[in-house]
């Protein structure tokens, strides 16, 4: 096996989930997350195998996912955060009081992250889901890290109007 081949494979089984979780968030349809996901990391390959020099791999992959959901959008112009999903988060391991729990929070997580702004869901699901670093994050969307945080400290005050409107509390943590 060659190295850009090994390299792959341990991103590919990294990140596979969370880029996942990340394009289904986005696009409400799990055929569609799936065939993106896919998309995703075909485009990572080929870009391993032309030797473009990866500095942050887990940064790359979001880049890369980022880009392939913005041309999906452009091509069906459709964007929702879907009940299916809470489906398909609890486990079979789970208790019926902890799924139900569970269900509870990805209801609510869904109905605050559906009304803000692509940009603040972005940026919001990457820092506190998926545990990216403002670094990370600016290295996905090529914006400076300053720039980075006063939008993560902006999609956290439209995330606590949004929970405000909707009578939810004070935002995700609350």
């Amino acid at each position: 096996m060659t190295d850009n081949k090994k390299k792959f494979n341990k991103i590919y089984d990294e990140y596979v989930e969370r880029i996942y979780r990340f394009v289904y968030i986005k696009v409400s349809s799990k055929e569609t997350a799936e065939d993106l996901t896919s998309q995703a990391f075909i485009k990572s390959w080929q870009a391993m195998e032309r030797g473009d020099n990866i500095q942050n791999p887990k940064a790359f992959v979001y880049q890369v996912a980022h880009l392939v959901i913005d041309f999906y959008r452009d091509k069906a112009k459709h964007s929702t955060i879907s009940e299916e999903m809470l489906k398909t988060v609890a486990s079979d391991d789970m208790g019926i009081q902890e799924q139900a729990q569970l269900n509870a929070d990805m209801d609510r997580t869904m109905k605050l992250l559906a009304g803000l702004k692509d940009e603040y869901r972005d940026i919001i699901i990457w820092h506190y889901l998926d545990d990216l670093s403002v670094k990370e994050i600016a290295q996905i969307l090529t914006k400076p890290e300053n720039n980075v945080r006063v939008t993560l400290h902006r999609a956290m005050n439209s995330l606590k109007e949004e929970s405000k409107k909707l009578g939810l509390g004070g935002g995700l943590g609350a």
